[in-house]
């Protein structure tokens, strides 16, 4: 979201201020400031602050700049309210880490404990933790190597830790930035991890999700310290139900997107949103069918600008397929495929977070961040 296109918010610019806008403006600036999603109140409050921060003389014009921006704003709220609860809190502040349901539990690993684009090692969380579906406090069952960028999937009774990177300078050094080949499992029962065949080449800020007995991986990159980073159009499989595990190539993905939302639905796997390797962010979705082993360009998420699918989440619950946003809302994939329906707006608008399945048409969202800053809550949605 931005001012209009055109407007300059230096000062001195434009020629017109606050009271010369008409009454007509400031009245429904009042009903969309009433009726606005989250993260457009999120947005309102920040550039606000910015505002008391300029000159008395031209906090005016500013104003007037602003509010015009809210008018343009679409801010019409989705009918659907959803069932909303506070069930926890993150013991710190967590952004890219992998997460996935298993049992009566949500867990998670790794992540950054930094601010954005702060890399250090020390930064990086080793921790893999749980918190009961239901709400409570967070407990550490095990610890492994320091990793964000990375996903965890379950299938049966284990976890599956893949991929992400590694931060090997110190916080305030020059970045030295190494994605991984690593993949292991985890053995709740007895809290063990075992390491499996590591992936074709290294890879971070990426996605994975099941579907049957295999896990697929989709999107990314890979990053070797001062190197240019390669971005993966390579997409791969593995069946987890064998004792002779090992990679196997799909097709090749149409397209090149890290910082992306993957998700299983229907039998096919769901690549939502992202960053394109044009430094462009993207609201786009590609679908891939196992049964032909080929992608097909899917709907775009609802969004004013690509921002909307960068570092959303997804997850499939009750046979349908939901992805929440840094935009505020909870999309859902429409029965016939062809476009996102918004149901609601979400409590807090996260990115860059994680939501899991906590029962029938029922989420967590957990950690991210969104204009306002780090979110540590963890809240259960369901959708009505």
């Amino acid at each position: 979201m931005g001012l209009p296109n055109g407007v300059d918010r230096s000062v001195g610019s434009p020629s017109w201020s606050a009271h010369q806008l008409p009454v007509s403006t400031f009245s429904r600036t009042v009903r969309c400031v009433a009726r606005a999603s989250r993260a457009v109140k999120d947005r309102f409050a920040l550039e606000v602050s910015l505002m008391n921060r300029a000159p008395v003389s031209s906090r005016l014009r500013l104003l007037g700049i602003l509010l015009v921006w809210l008018v343009a704003v679409d801010v019409t709220a989705a009918d659907v309210t959803l069932l909303e609860d506070k069930v926890g809190e993150l013991p710190f502040t967590l952004t890219s880490f992998g997460g996935a349901s298993l049992g009566d539990y949500a867990y998670i690993y790794g992540g950054t404990m930094g601010t954005a684009h702060q890399y250090g090692k020390e930064l990086q969380n080793d921790k893999l933790m749980r918190i009961p579906l239901a709400g409570g406090e967070w407990e550490t069952v095990a610890s492994g190597p320091r990793l964000q960028g990375l996903a965890l999937v379950a299938h049966g009774d284990q976890l599956y830790r893949i991929g992400g990177f590694e931060a090997r300078n110190a916080a305030g050094q020059e970045q030295d930035l190494w994605s991984v080949d690593s993949v292991a499992c985890f053995d709740p029962a007895s809290g063990e991890w075992t390491a499996l065949p590591p992936l074709p080449e290294p890879r971070s800020s990426f996605d994975a999700a099941v579907i049957g007995d295999s896990v697929y991986v989709v999107g990314g990159w890979a990053m070797a310290g001062d190197a240019k980073p390669v971005w993966h159009d390579t997409a791969w499989k593995m069946d987890l139900s064998v004792d002779d595990r090992r990679w196997t190539a799909i097709a090749k993905a149409t397209f090149e997107r890290r910082a992306l939302a993957v998700a299983a639905h229907r039998g096919k796997l769901h690549a939502i949103g992202g960053m394109t390797s044009g430094d462009e962010t993207s609201l786009e979705t590609d679908v891939y069918d196992p049964q032909s082993d080929s992608w097909v360009a899917g709907p775009e998420l609802i969004g004013d600008s690509g921002m909307t699918g960068f570092g959303a989440a997804a997850f499939a619950t009750g046979g349908q397929l939901y992805v929440t946003t840094v935009a505020g809302n909870l999309q859902k994939l429409a029965s016939d495929g062809g476009s996102w329906i918004v149901v609601a707006e979400t409590p807090t608008a996260r990115f860059f977070h994680r939501m899991l399945p906590a029962g029938k048409n029922a989420f967590l969202l957990i950690g991210g961040s969104n204009f306002r800053g780090r979110v540590t809550d963890v809240e259960r949605i369901t959708v009505p």
